[in-house]
């Protein structure tokens, strides 16, 4: 599981107002002043200007992860990462 911090996108004038699942939708809306959102702290480098984020370091949320990979393995990286997954065998050093 994932157990990266979150951050908070604050607007700098506005409320909410909109719904965006999509976060760099969410943080154009932010940078428009029309809500907030909650981000990963991964996406912060990718904060529009104008956008103000603070670490909420009391909010411990973790992400489930799903990793995929097409049927037919056409690349050895592949193979590896699903005998990894599925197999419970270590990566290649």
């Amino acid at each position: 599981m994932l157990d990266e911090p979150r951050l908070l996108a604050l607007p700098e004038q506005q409320a909410l107002t909109h719904q965006a699942i999509e976060p760099f939708t969410a943080l154009g809306l932010v940078a428009s002043g029309l809500g907030i959102a909650m981000i990963q702290k991964g996406l912060s480098h990718s904060a529009p200007p104008g956008v103000v984020l603070r670490e909420v370091p009391w909010l411990a949320l973790t992400t489930p992860l799903w990793p995929a990979w097409h049927r037919i393995n056409l690349r050895p990286l592949v193979e590896t990462f699903r005998t990894v997954l599925t197999e419970g065998g270590t990566a290649p050093a």
